[in-house]
């Protein structure tokens, strides 16, 4: 295959790894809890970035950005950029490109397969400081280093998600190790 036709294939992944992070942005619910809500965009986000690599993971995060600063809903709740943005998930979606820089770029890095787990882990650790330090702010502002707003904030912005984003890394994994070996893992 040409080099040419490798990347006009990379540039139609990408836009529909942007695409699958809009669609997976409105495939949530919501704890009553939480104004964080449950959404498949951290599996989507992962497996983008080893699916495309580095640097073509960044450049569907800034295609999907870039849908939502167009207007269009494309965030969680059908919001656009303007009113996502200005919300307390707004740390989350700048950790999705986050995400998709760190982990492309350390799997690439540590050859592939054996960092894998690192990279998707390192990429779901970027979503959750980002998001978890957005919320902190937004909610307690001067007061966000106190006991209270730290522990308070994590349990709405990290805990509830933990197992079922462990979940999704693992399941990232396996898709990745099986179609790295034709199914046959």
């Amino acid at each position: 295959m040409e080099v040419a036709e490798k990347a006009k294939i990379k540039i139609v992944f990408t836009i529909g790894f942007a695409l699958m992070m809009a669609v997976g942005a409105n495939c949530f619910f919501y704890l009553p809890f939480t104004p964080v809500p449950f959404t498949l965009q951290v599996l989507t986000v992962l497996l983008g970035a080893i699916v495309l690599g580095f640097p073509y993971s960044f450049y569907s995060q800034l295609i999907y950005l870039s849908l939502g600063f167009m207007g269009m809903g494309v965030f969680a709740g059908f919001k656009n950029a303007y009113i996502a943005l200005a919300g307390p998930t707004a740390g989350y979606i700048m950790g999705f490109l986050a995400a998709s820089f760190v982990s492309s770029y350390i799997y690439t890095k540590t050859g592939g397969r054996k960092g894998l787990i690192l990279s998707l882990s390192a990429g779901l650790l970027s979503i959750y400081i980002l998001g978890y330090g957005h919320m902190l702010i937004y909610f307690w502002g001067p007061d966000a280093l106190s006991l209270k707003a730290v522990a308070t904030t994590f349990k709405l912005a990290v805990a509830p998600f933990i197992v079922a984003d462990i979940i999704k890394v693992l399941l990232v994994a396996n898709i990745v190790n099986r179609w790295s070996t034709g199914g046959n893992s």
